[in-house]
């Protein structure tokens, strides 16, 4: 990893994002597991071809692959965490055979907007995030959280070294506020 281009938090919105079912293919491993998540994107044209053919399910507010990031069903002690690739897609979408799902409730997400190298943007804006969720005051986290890597068209790790991506942080409403 190279320090020569930092991660660069360029824009942060907070948004009502749901309900979407999330559906792809994903594997249970430590966080940071590059190789194990590199490995899976590598069958992303035979993962979401049956996806692109369920046009009528499509969420067109977030048309981009999508690597979700949760840890639904695992012991908060195991440091391990899904990594599922795919798509949002609307509420109640039949999962194709031998795909994962999750479903999204109706809940507000932190998008940050980043630019930076790849593999330090990869491995850093879940934090830049967190803390810029935490320095403001209207939006707290939510529970159960889950966060998505946004693969937009920018997102090129070999484009003069230099890449862009979308962030997700599920959040609410600060109560207190």
């Amino acid at each position: 990893m190279s320090n020569a281009n930092p991660t660069v938090l360029e824009k942060l919105v907070f948004k009502p994002f749901g309900p979407y079912r999330f559906i792809g293919k994903g594997v249970c491993a430590a966080p940071g597991s590059s190789e194990v998540f590199g490995a899976l994107w590598k069958d992303w044209n035979k993962i979401s071809e049956p996806l692109n053919n369920m046009k009528e399910y499509k969420v067109t507010e977030e048309p981009n692959s999508i690597a979700l990031l949760d840890n639904k069903g695992i012991d908060e002690f195991q440091n391990k965490m899904w990594y599922t690739i795919g798509f949002f897609m609307k509420p109640d979408t039949p999962v194709p055979n031998g795909y994962d799902f999750r479903d999204i409730p109706a809940i507000y997400v932190a998008e940050g907007h980043f630019k930076g190298e790849f593999w330090t943007m990869v491995f850093s804006q879940h934090s830049l995030l967190q803390d810029a969720i935490c320095a403001q005051s209207e939006y707290v986290f939510a529970s159960p959280v889950f966060a998505a890597e946004v693969y937009i068209p920018e997102t090129d790790a070999d484009k003069d070294g230099i890449s862009r991506m979308k962030y997700y942080i599920s959040c609410e409403l600060n109560p207190d506020k």
